[in-house]
């Protein structure tokens, strides 16, 4: 009992809010573990001693699978706010547990809320995202109300997970099908690309966004930093810079009021990417003067 004590103590503190997770990426460009990188699932053990703690019975069915009892629990179910000692509504567990929207859709059409937080403001929409490949549960829940925008003063945005966990599925039923703006920034005043820039570039995502999501290259955060600064701060790929200038990154511009992209590669970039990185800037300076 005490080692599962223990346990469940230190997934708590590994799921508890993301400013407390996510450190700055070193240099080499590698970012530390996100929150939901943290453990592998923020689900508890569907067990005899999970039902003594009152883990929902709703969210016990799902989790084992067991639909006809589900059916009938959920017809006599009266309270839509049940939730397990984590907060997590039976709609939490449903978007993780098994990828069968049929569990999803039933809570929803019962009236359960999209956009219910668990105790580390995670809705059913950052659960889904972050543990489930299946677009047609992002789209039941976008369809339920569910906020896309939602980051509960962490940051950490359903946008912001698609960008880190490279779903495009779901980046694309967010932007072509809802119109989710790439460029509203976060309550730490971070773009969707600023926040992939800061922690993991998946290549084929930026590219995406950038080309089909209209997000703007120019847009700074609130902190000054562009999206071009951030690459080479961050990421120190030829690839990732090369993108951003194809897609009008402006390689003139100055950000943070100090460094031009040029001098930032110059002074910061390592001296196995600077040659690259340094030639690819050069280049783009070189079209724009012609």
């Amino acid at each position: 009992r005490e080692a599962r004590n223990h346990a469940e103590a230190s997934l708590v503190m590994a799921i508890v809010c993301p400013c407390r997770m996510r450190d700055a990426p070193d240099r080499t460009g590698t970012s530390s573990p996100t929150v939901l990188r943290a453990c592998d699932s923020i689900m508890f053990h569907c067990d005899s001693a999970s039902a003594a703690k009152g883990e929902p019975f709703l969210s016990r069915c799902i989790v084992q699978n067991r639909w006809q009892e589900f059916t009938q629990a959920l017809q006599e179910t009266t309270d839509l706010t049940i939730h397990d000692s984590h907060c997590n509504t039976p709609l939490h567990v449903a978007c993780e547990a098994n990828g069968e929207s049929r569990f999803v859709t039933a809570l929803l059409q019962k009236g359960f809320d999209a956009n219910a937080c668990n105790c580390d403001n995670l809705t059913a929409l950052h659960v889904a995202i972050a543990h489930n490949r299946d677009a047609d549960i992002i789209r039941l829940l976008m369809a339920h109300g569910a906020d896309p925008y939602w980051d509960g003063g962490d940051g950490l945005t359903a946008i912001c997970i698609a960008c880190e966990e490279n779903h495009l599925p779901a980046m694309r039923v967010l932007v072509h099908e809802y119109g989710v703006d790439l460029n509203r920034r976060n309550s730490w005043g971070v773009t969707a690309i600023g926040h992939m820039l800061h922690t993991t570039v998946h290549e084929e995502m930026l590219e995406y966004m950038l080309r089909e999501g209209n997000a703007d290259p120019n847009l700074h955060a609130e902190a000054g930093d562009l999206p071009l600064r951030l690459a080479l701060f961050f990421s120190e790929s030829v690839t990732t810079v090369n993108l951003l200038l194809r897609y009008g990154a402006n390689v003139h511009a100055i950000s943070d009021g100090v460094e031009t992209a040029l001098l930032l590669a110059e002074t910061e970039v390592d001296e196995d990417d600077k040659q690259e990185i340094t030639e690819e800037l050069i280049r783009h300076i070189g079209n724009h003067r012609l």
